[in-house]
């Protein structure tokens, strides 16, 4: 995904609870106010198109998912269902765990704070 907004991460938490009403104001919002790479955007587009369609009890999403896996892509649209439907939780962002494996950059930047800390460590013992 890039780099990741507030406003993103308050979306995806949104979807992974089910509260579809907040996740649409949310994408609504990003949509609206944040510049977007081409597939990052396509997939918010995708998700409030199918959010509309969720929260509406007079329509179908199967009566606009041929359409809307031709306008999106087929990965986009899973990836976008799969959201919506709770199936896949924080679409985009990389699984990790309290040691922040898969977090290359979160490693390397914590070895350097061990590194300067060992470093002050080691004058103040001077």
């Amino acid at each position: 995904m890039g780099q990741l907004t507030i406003l993103e991460l308050k979306l995806l938490v949104y979807l992974a609870l089910q509260r579809h009403e907040e996740a649409l104001d949310c994408v609504q919002m990003f949509l609206q106010y944040n510049d977007n790479t081409v597939e990052r955007g396509l997939f918010y587009q995708a998700v409030n198109a199918v959010l509309e369609i969720v929260l509406d009890d007079e329509l179908a999403l199967e009566d606009y998912l041929y359409n809307f896996q031709r306008m999106f892509g087929e990965a986009t649209m899973a990836a976008v269902i799969g959201s919506v439907s709770g199936e896949v939780r924080f679409h985009g962002l990389t699984p990790t765990n309290m040691q922040l494996d898969g977090l290359e950059r979160h490693q390397r930047l914590i070895e350097s704070y061990k590194k300067l800390h060992a470093a002050r460590a080691a004058k103040v013992g001077i």
